[in-house]
């Protein structure tokens, strides 16, 4: 149904990846809002929305990030301070194992 940021991070065939929930753009703002027809405050507060603002479709799947050339990477921000990572129980599984509903999975960096 839609495309989604996902980072898998370990070898084929084992399952282990992150999902990117929201973010907070920082540059690009009107080619977003090109993409998404949204006001900024709506362009990536979700999995699918991030997807659309950063035009990630089918052709991205299964793109290399760790590559030299990569055109899309991560980059830490030395100017933000003070930020904190916060981990809670992961969303949308509550129809899990309860094991699993209370890992603390779901991270989430707060500025």
């Amino acid at each position: 149904m839609h495309w989604m940021l996902n980072f898998v991070t370990e070898d084929k065939g084992f399952p282990a990846a992150i999902l990117i929930r929201s973010l907070v753009p920082q540059t690009g703002i009107s080619l977003m809002q090109e993409r998404r027809s949204q006001s900024a405050t709506n362009l990536t507060n979700g999995p699918a929305k991030i997807a659309q603002a950063f035009g990630i479709n089918n052709s991205w799947n299964g793109y290399n990030i760790c590559v030299a050339n990569s055109k899309l990477f991560l980059e830490d921000d030395p100017l933000i301070k003070n930020m904190r990572t916060v981990y809670k129980p992961r969303k949308g599984i509550h129809n899990s194992a309860e094991t699993w509903c209370l890992l603390p999975w779901n991270l989430s960096i707060q500025i």
